[in-house]
C-alpha cells in the first residue's frame, strides 16, 4: 500500500531545518528613536524576572525572562545564547494577561507580560544580578 505510506524521516528534518531557517531571518528588529535621533536595534529578551519562584529554577538550570511579545521560542533561544554564552535546550513561554480593573463604571485591562522559562544544558550557568 504505497499510497498510505510515512513519509521519510529525512524529508522530515529537512522540513524542519527549512522552517527554522525562514524563522530565524524574519527576526523583527524595533527602532527606538533617542533624543539625539539615533535609532537603536531592541532586543526581545528584555531582562531576567527574579522573584522566589524564578530562584528556586535556577537550581535546575531553569532561567526565568520577561521578554517582547512578539517573540517566540527561537528567537529567544537564539538571544540567549548570543548574550550569555551558554547552550538552551529548551523555552517554555508563558502568556500573562493583565488585571481587569474597574474605575468609575468603566472596565479595562492592564498590560500583560510574556515571560519564557529557559532551560540551560547542565553544567552551565547563568549570572544574574
Amino acid at each position: 500500500m504505497g499510497i498510505f505510506k510515512k513519509s521519510t524521516t529525512k524529508k522530515v528534518e529537512e522540513a524542519k531545518t527549512k522552517i527554522e531557517e525562514s524563522a530565524l531571518q524574519d527576526i523583527p528588529e524595533k527602532n527606538v528613536s533617542t533624543a539625539a535621533g539615533k535609532g537603536l536595534s531592541m532586543k526581545l529578551v528584555k531582562h531576567p524576572h527574579l522573584s522566589e519562584k524564578a530562584h528556586d529554577f535556577m537550581e535546575n538550570n531553569k532561567y526565568v525572562f520577561i521578554v517582547d511579545k512578539s517573540a517566540n521560542k527561537l528567537i529567544i533561544k537564539r538571544e540567549i545564547e548570543n548574550k550569555y554564552h551558554v547552550s538552551v535546550i529548551s523555552v517554555n513561554i508563558i502568556l500573562n494577561k493583565g488585571k481587569l480593573k474597574k474605575w468609575r463604571n468603566k472596565v479595562s485591562r492592564r498590560e500583560g507580560l510574556k515571560k519564557a522559562i529557559v532551560t540551560v544544558k547542565p553544567g552551565q550557568k547563568i549570572e544574574i544580578t
